[in-house]
C-alpha cells in the first residue's frame, strides 16, 4: 500500500501594488471523477476528471504526476489503480486515487427442443446481458454447415459451435451436441422369391420410382414389400427402389433379380434387399406349322403376301419367355413369279426367345400370272377442230390412258384408224389404243373424238392510244393505230375489221377519261369475235406550284393568311387545281427564334401533284427589364461592409423570360478601407439575355468612414471666435457626444453635458463654472462618444485654460 503524503508550502509574496498571489487564495480542489470500466480486455475504460481553483490553466496527470496534459478526460484505458493529480503549473495542485475494473466475464443461455414426430430440434439462444446491441452470430455444425441467425429451427442432430460478437466487439463462444430426438427402425425382408417365369415377377410400384414421398404412399406401401418401419420420426417416408439382373442369360442357369430399397426419412437412410431367382425350364413349342400360299396375279397379291409374312404363315409356338423375337427369311430375296404357273418363293420363319432358344418353320409361296392387264380408256368426245389440229385433244387422249397389271410391267400403244379435214361440218376421228404385259396378255379400247368447227376468228387489238394533253388528236394517227389491228381464221388467213370510232367522240376527250374502241371481224362460217382497246387523253405534267419565298419576321407581325394567299398555281390542261396546305411542326432554333414551315401541295383532275414549302424564321420578343438594388450605406467601422456590398451586388434582378446575365462595374478598389472621409461610389449594372436585349441601371453605394474623433487640449475663454470651447470634432461616422464630464484638479465637476451633437463648439464647455471664468489652470476630462455602428469610443485627458 502506498502512502500519498501532501506538503503545503506557504509562499507570501508581495508586489507595489499590494496583490497576493491566488494559490493561497484559490486552491485546486477535485471534485469528482467519472470512471467507466474495461469491458472485455479490450482498453476501452476511461476517466473524467471534474476540479476547480489554481491561478492558471489546469492541467491534468493520471500517472502519478509523471506527464501533464490541460485535457481532463482519457479514454482507452486497461484496468488498474490509477493517481491522479491536478496542477495549475505554479506549484498548486491536488491528488486523489481511483481504479478502474474489468467488467465481469459474459454468458450465455441455450434451450434446445425437439420437434414432435421428426429427428429435428430447435435451439433459442439467449445473448450475453453484458453485450452492445447489436450481436452477430456465427453457427457452424459438425457437417461444416453455417447459420449466422439468432436461434436455430428444424436442425438434425450433431454437434454445433457459436461465437456471439456485439458493438464493441466483444465475443465468446461456447458448445454443444444436439441428441437424436428419434431414430427410424427397419425390419427388412429376408425371404427369396422364386419363380419359373419373368413374367410371373410383379412390377416395382411406380410411387418407389420417384424422389419424393408420394403424401405418404411410399410409408403405406412399405408392408406390401415385407419391410416394417418399427420407430418412424415422420409418415413423410421416401422410398427408393431400383433391381439390378445378375444373370440374363437363361442358358447359363437361373436368374438372379437383386431388388434394393433405400427407406430415407430426412436424416437417416437404411437400405434393405429382395432376392428374386427365375427359372426359364421351358424352351419353344412348334404347334402348327406354316402354311404355303398360292395366288394369281390379280388384286392386290403384293398386299396378301405382306400379310401373310406379317402373320408368319398362321404359325402357331409357345414360350415361357416374355421376349420374343420373330423374323423371316427370302429365299431368293425378291418375289419372283412364272407367266407357265411354274414359278414358287419359299420364305424360312425364325422364332428365338430372350435365352437363345431357337424354332423354325418353312413354307412356299406359287404365284401364276396368265391374266391381262387392266387397260383404261377415256368415254367418246366431242372437241374443236381448232384443238385437235394443234395436238391438244390427241395428247389429251393419250395422256388420259392408263393400263395395270399386277406382276410385271406394261407397254401401251396406240394408232389413228380415219384421217380428219378442215371444213365447217363435223368430223369423227377413232384412235385405238392396246397394252400388253411382260407375259404377252394383250388388252385393248378405242377413243372415237367427233371435232367441231366452232373455232372463233382471231383478232388482236393495238394496245391503248395514249394523247398528251395539250396536243390535238390527229385523225390520221388514230388511224394508223387502228390498222395496227389484225385478225385470221382458222387457217391463218387475213379477215376485214370493223371498229366503232367516231372521231367527233375523239375531239370531245378529256383528261384521264378513256374512250373505248371495239374492234370485230367475221370468218367465211360466219362465225365472228371482237377485242376492245381504247383512246385516253393523259396528263402526267404536275400542276406548276409556287410558294412564297422564305422570309423573317417578328412573331407579333405574322399572319398565315397573308402567306398562304400569296401561293401560285397554273396547269396546262387548265384542269380545276385543288390547292391544300399543312402547318409543319414548330421547330425551336433557341429561345429567341422557332423556323414554322408551310407545306403547300396542289392536285389536278388527273391526280398529278406538286409540292413546295416556305420556311419562316419568326424571332420572339421578349421583354427585358433590369432593376437596379437600392442604395445602400456602409460603414468602414462595421468588420462586415464587405459582406453588405457583395450582398448588395446580388440584389440586381431581371425580368425575362430567357436566360441572362448581369454585370456591374464595381470592385472593391474603389472603396479606400483605410480613409476618414465620406464617399459616394456610383455602380452601374447591365444586363442582356441571349436574344440581345439588354439593359442598365445605376445605383450608389454611401461609404462612411472610418471613426476620427479629436478634442482640443487648450482654450482661450476669451470670446475672441478662436478656441474659445472645448467640445468634440470628428468625422461623419461620429454622430454623437454621449457624455462629457470636467474634472478641476481638486476632482470636482465644473462641467457635465450629455447626449449632444460633435463639431458644434457652442454645445461644448466654454471654461467657466456656474457663469465664472476659471484662472489658467488645467482640468481633466472624461468624454464617451458614439459612433455611425453603436460603437462607443472613450476619450480622456487634459485640458489648458488661457485667458
Amino acid at each position: 500500500m502506498k502512502l500519498l503524503i501532501h506538503i503545503l508550502f506557504l509562499i507570501v509574496l508581495t508586489n507595489p501594488y499590494g496583490l497576493h498571489s491566488s494559490s493561497l487564495d484559490d486552491p485546486i480542489t477535485i471534485i469528482d471523477i467519472i470512471v467507466t470500466d474495461e469491458v472485455c480486455d479490450l482498453s476501452n475504460g476511461s476517466i473524467s476528471i471534474l476540479a476547480t481553483g489554481g491561478s492558471q490553466t489546469l492541467q491534468y496527470s493520471i500517472d502519478n504526476g509523471i506527464s501533464f496534459t490541460t485535457q481532463s478526460s482519457f479514454t482507452g484505458l486497461s484496468s488498474g489503480d490509477y493517481i491522479i493529480f491536478v496542477s495549475d503549473g505554479q506549484g498548486c495542485s491536488d491528488a486523489i486515487s481511483t481504479q478502474i475494473v474489468d467488467a465481469p466475464q459474459p454468458k450465455i443461455n441455450l434451450e434446445v427442443e425437439c420437434i414432435e414426430g421428426f429427428n429435428m430440434s430447435s435451439v433459442n439462444l439467449t445473448p450475453f446481458q453484458n453485450g452492445i446491441f447489436p450481436f452477430t452470430y456465427n453457427w457452424v455444425n459438425s457437417n461444416g454447415a453455417q447459420f449466422n441467425t439468432e436461434d436455430l429451427a428444424e436442425v438434425p442432430p450433431g454437434d454445433y459451435a457459436v461465437t456471439i460478437t456485439d458493438r464493441l466487439g466483444c465475443s465468446i463462444d461456447t458448445s454443444f451436441t444436439i441428441s437424436k430426438c428419434c431414430e427410424l427402425t427397419i425390419e427388412c425382408p429376408i425371404d427369396t422369391i422364386e419363380l419359373e417365369c419373368l413374367s410371373e415377377l410383379t412390377k416395382i410400384d411406380s410411387a418407389f420410382l420417384n424422389d419424393s414421398s408420394d403424401n405418404g404412399m411410399d410409408y403405406d406401401l412399405l408392408s406390401s414389400i415385407n419391410i416394417n418401419a418399427t420407430e418412424v420420426c415422420s409418415n413423410d417416408i421416401t422410398v427408393r427402389a431400383n433391381e439390378h439382373i445378375d444373370n440374363d442369360n437363361c442358358q447359363s442357369g437361373p436368374s438372379m433379380i437383386t431388388r434394393a430399397y433405400s427407406i430415407f426419412d430426412g436424416v437417416k437412410e437404411i437400405n434393405c434387399e429382395q432376392i428374386i431367382t427365375i427359372e426359364y425350364l421351358e424352351g419353344i413349342e412348334i404347334l402348327n406349322e406354316a402354311n404355303d400360299l398360292l395366288l394369281n396375279c390379280e388384286g392386290n397379291f403384293q398386299l396378301e403376301i405382306q400379310n401373310f409374312l406379317d402373320q408368319q404363315g398362321g404359325l402357331l409356338f409357345e414360350s415361357c419367355h416374355p421376349d420374343i423375337d420373330i423374323r423371316y427369311e427370302l429365299l431368293p430375296a425378291s418375289i419372283n413369279f412364272s407367266c407357265e404357273g411354274t414359278g414358287f418363293q419359299e420364305v424360312e420363319f425364325f422364332i428365338e426367345d430372350g435365352c437363345g432358344n431357337l424354332a423354325q418353320s418353312t413354307a412356299r409361296i406359287d404365284i401364276t400370272d396368265n391374266q391381262p392387264p387392266v387397260i383404261n380408256c377415256p368415254t367418246d368426245m366431242t372437241i374443236s377442230l381448232e384443238a385437235y389440229l394443234q395436238g391438244q385433244s390427241e395428247l389429251e387422249v393419250i395422256n388420259e390412258v392408263s393400263a395395270f397389271d399386277n406382276c410385271s410391267a406394261v407397254i401401251i400403244e396406240h394408232e389413228v384408224l380415219s384421217i380428219i379435214s378442215i371444213s365447217c361440218e363435223e368430223e369423227q376421228i377413232d384412235l385405238y389404243f392396246n397394252a400388253t404385259d411382260d407375259c404377252g396378255n394383250v388388252s385393248d379400247c378405242t377413243v372415237s373424238i367427233t371435232t367441231l368447227n366452232e373455232t372463233l376468228p382471231t383478232i388482236n387489238c393495238p394496245e391503248t392510244l395514249i394523247i398528251n394533253c395539250g396536243l390535238e388528236p390527229s385523225i390520221s394517227s388514230i388511224n394508223d393505230w387502228i390498222n395496227n389491228a389484225q385478225a385470221f381464221d382458222i387457217d391463218a388467213n387475213p379477215l376485214d375489221i370493223e371498229t366503232n370510232f367516231d372521231p367527233l367522240a375523239a375531239n370531245l376527250l378529256e383528261c384521264g377519261q378513256p374512250l373505248p374502241i371495239i374492234f370485230s371481224t367475221t370468218d367465211d362460217c360466219d362465225r365472228s369475235t371482237f377485242c376492245e382497246s381504247q383512246i385516253t387523253l393523259e396528263d402526267n405534267i404536275a400542276p406548276s406550284l409556287i410558294c412564297p419565298d422564305n422570309f423573317e419576321i417578328e412573331e407579333s407581325n405574322l399572319n398565315l393568311q397573308d402567306v398562304i394567299n400569296q401561293a401560285l398555281v397554273m396547269d396546262e390542261c387548265n384542269h380545276m387545281i385543288n390547292v391544300s396546305y399543312e402547318l409543319g411542326a414548330s421547330e425551336s432554333l433557341s429561345p429567341c427564334e422557332e423556323i414554322q414551315t408551310i407545306k403547300f401541295s396542289a392536285s389536278d383532275a388527273c391526280n398529278n401533284t406538286s409540292e413546295c414549302e416556305t420556311v419562316i424564321t419568326i424571332y420572339n420578343n421578349f421583354e427585358f427589364e433590369l432593376n437596379c438594388p437600392d442604395d445602400i450605406t456602409i460603414s468602414l467601422e462595421d468588420e462586415n461592409w464587405p459582406s453588405k456590398v457583395e450582398f448588395f451586388l446580388d440584389q440586381s434582378n431581371v425580368q425575362s423570360e430567357v436566360n441572362f446575365t448581369i454585370t456591374n462595374d464595381f470592385t472593391f478598389d474603389l472603396i479606400n478601407d483605410k480613409s476618414y472621409i465620406s464617399d459616394e461610389i456610383k455602380v452601374n449594372f447591365y444586363g442582356n439575355d441571349i436574344c440581345e436585349n439588354n439593359d442598365e441601371c445605376q445605383s450608389t453605394i454611401y461609404v462612411l468612414p472610418l471613426p476620427k474623433v479629436y478634442v482640443p487640449n487648450i482654450i482661450t475663454s476669451n470670446l475672441d471666435g478662436n478656441n474659445d470651447y472645448f467640445t468634440v470634432f470628428g468625422n461623419s461616422s461620429i454622430v454623437e457626444v454621449i457624455s462629457m464630464t470636467i474634472y478641476d484638479k481638486w476632482g470636482n465637476v465644473v462641467f457635465e453635458k450629455s447626449n449632444f451633437s460633435p463639431n458644434i463648439e457652442s454645445e461644448g464647455w466654454n471654461g467657466s463654472y456656474e457663469n465664472k471664468s476659471f484662472e489658467n489652470g488645467v482640468y481633466t476630462h472624461h468624454t464617451y462618444v458614439k459612433t455611425i455602428s453603436e460603437a462607443e469610443i472613450m476619450l480622456t485627458g487634459s485640458i489648458q485654460t488661457i485667458k
